[in-house]
Order: structure tokens, then sequence, then C-alpha cells
């Protein structure tokens, strides 16, 4: 898993690569987030653009920074899930729990826009 972070705001992009399934990738995600969360930073967007696949225990790990994030009075989004990713989502109902955006700007503008946006 490779990711870079890049900061709009104060809302951190995190854009991920290859395949989510719960190793050693999502350990070194965890640890970037607990970083972030140290520096003051607690919204979160996760490109999923080139993320190939997620398994049942990466989804896991989602849903622990998800409430980690809101526990810190911040949030956590997904963006840019291909045909296959966002079909996982939608049977696992994950996209019920955590926002999920067709685009990185349509999620980096849901923290910062009202309801009505």
């Amino acid at each position: 898993m490779d990711y870079k972070k890049l900061l709009n705001g104060d809302v951190v992009l995190l854009p991920l690569k290859g395949k989510l399934m719960g190793g050693s990738e999502t350990n070194v995600i965890s640890n970037q987030l607990n970083e972030l969360l140290e520096k003051g930073y607690n919204k979160i967007v996760l490109d999923f653009r080139d993320v190939d696949w997620i398994n049942s225990l990466a989804t896991g790990s989602l849903i622990k920074w998800f409430f980690i994030l809101r526990e810190n009075g911040g949030d956590l989004r997904i963006a840019n899930t291909n045909h296959k990713i966002f079909q996982y989502l939608t049977i696992t109902k994950l996209m019920t729990v955590i926002k999920t955006f067709d685009n990185q700007q349509e999620a980096i503008n849901s923290f910062y826009c009202s309801a009505s946006c």
C-alpha cells in the first residue's frame, strides 16, 4: 500500500494505492492517522482511486478510524471508489456510516458545507 499526505486547508487527503488487506498497510495508515491527530488534524479524506481491493479486516480498520476521528471532533470521508470498491462498500453498508463522494473536491468541500450544499 502506497500513500502520500496532501493538505487542503485543515483537511488531509490521503491518496491510497494497492490493496487494503488489513495487514501492514493498514498499520501504516493507522500510524499516519495517529500522527495527524497529534498535530491537530482530524478531518481526513481517503482517496480510493487507485485501491484495487479491500477486505473485511481493512473494513474494520476503516470503522475504527472513523470512530477515533469522531471522538476527536473530526470525521472521515472516502472519495473516488471504483465500481468494485463501491459495490463492496454498498454491500457491507459501510457507505451508511462513512460518507462517500465521487471525487476528492466533493469530499473536501463536505467538511465546509452545511446540509444545504
